[in-house]
């Protein structure tokens, strides 16, 4: 049986990051990814940048979950699908890849009661405590969040680690 990647025209292959291919190749499974980005910054402070490793799902069909079946019957949810509320899916790649303001962006899913990972905090090259961090990034990066979410979408360029491999 092919893969959704093997799928795809080698014309649209060739033109995605190798992470996507990769990350095509992992439909239905889970995954270990390890996101990097920089803070939202104080101003006059140096740049922090936050890594995270999370478990994920891979490449399935939203209105398929579980928890977002029993949403729609509850009224939690719309009866019908509403579409995204950012960005639209790139071509071919649907429910993979989405397309916001030039940049590309992969669609995963959450885990249920999977265990919350500390974030990382880098400054120069070297690790800093989360309240160092606090003290030169805006007040928003540090907002707990209680969500509810089936669905976490990452910016292509921000994902570093695939299963513990480094990905370019």
């Amino acid at each position: 049986m092919k893969t959704f990647a093997q799928s795809l025209t080698a014309d649209v292959l060739a033109q995605l990051p190798k992470k996507v291919q990769a990350l095509l190749d992992m439909t239905g499974q889970f995954v270990s990814i390890t996101y990097g980005r920089e803070c939202k910054m104080r101003k006059g402070m140096p740049q922090v940048l936050k890594f995270s490793k999370m478990t994920l799902r891979c490449g399935i069909e939203y209105d398929n979950i579980a928890a977002v079946e029993a949403k729609r019957e509850s009224g939690e949810l719309p009866a019908e699908n509403a579409g995204l509320s950012w960005g639209r899916y790139v071509p071919n790649l649907y429910p993979y890849i989405i397309e916001h303001k030039g940049s590309l962006y992969f669609r995963f899913f959450t885990v249920p009661n999977s265990a919350k990972t500390s974030p990382m905090f880098v400054l120069n090259g070297k690790e800093i405590t989360k309240e160092e961090a606090e003290r030169m990034c805006l007040a928003s990066e540090f907002q707990e969040r209680e969500t509810t979410l089936e669905t976490m979408t990452l910016k292509v360029e921000g994902i570093l680690e695939i299963n513990g491999k480094e990905v370019v």
